[in-house]
């Protein structure tokens, strides 16, 4: 830009230059800042899908845990009729 402005003959020239300079550097921030922003969602939608498996799986361990519980007190409401009967 500074052999651009040295070379200039008129102040529009000059304008020119700058407004050159300008419009690539916003239309540079906007590329940078729409590649940040696409990693910032595929950071989250990684963290959230990391985070439904865990609680998937949580769940499930959960679940295989109270099986037998549920199961036992099962047995015990069962045992439990068939004294009071």
């Amino acid at each position: 830009m500074p052999s651009r402005l040295a070379e200039c003959k008129s102040p529009m020239e000059v304008i020119d230059v700058w407004a050159d300079f300008y419009s690539t550097a916003m239309g540079q921030y906007a590329d940078q800042i729409r590649t940040m922003t696409e990693l910032g969602q595929k950071v989250v939608e990684d963290t959230v899908r990391e985070a439904e498996l865990e609680v998937s799986d949580m769940a499930e361990a959960a679940g295989q845990a109270i099986k037998p519980l549920a199961a036992d007190a099962a047995d015990d409401g069962a045992k439990a009729k068939q004294k009071a009967a």
